[in-house]
């Protein structure tokens, strides 16, 4: 399966639950991809390893096959987020966006996950 992990108000609202079940998920072969959003554009090789590092400094540095920053405007990720899984072919996302999900869902995403509490 490919599986989806925000990182903002996700992954590192809960790093030590969070790096268990992605590397879990990689132990049993599945690919797991930080899915994450940035207003800033153009974006840079140093925006993608400014995120790199955060992870790392979580513990979450090796739970993760690829890390993908969606540049998006002010407005919201939500459609931006469910294209990009849609034309990808992700089967789950975990996130704690309500919109993400529904968005998510709305694109034919099978199985999306809210951590609630740290949904919005």
């Amino acid at each position: 399966m490919k599986i989806a992990v925000d990182l903002d108000n996700c992954i590192d609202a809960t790093p030590k639950q969070m790096q268990s079940i992605m590397s879990a998920l990689m132990a049993a072969g599945h690919s797991v991809t930080v899915l994450t959003g940035s207003s800033v554009s153009p974006l840079t090789e140093a925006d993608w390893q400014d995120k790199a590092n955060y992870l790392t400094s979580l513990g979450c540095g090796s739970c993760w096959d690829n890390l993908v920053i969606l540049a998006h405007s002010v407005d919201g990720i939500a459609d931006v987020k469910a294209k990009w899984l849609a034309d990808n072919g992700y089967d789950v996302l975990i996130d704690n966006s309500k919109d993400n999900a529904r968005a998510a869902t709305a694109a034919g995403v099978n199985l999306v996950l809210v951590p609630w509490a740290s949904r919005s």
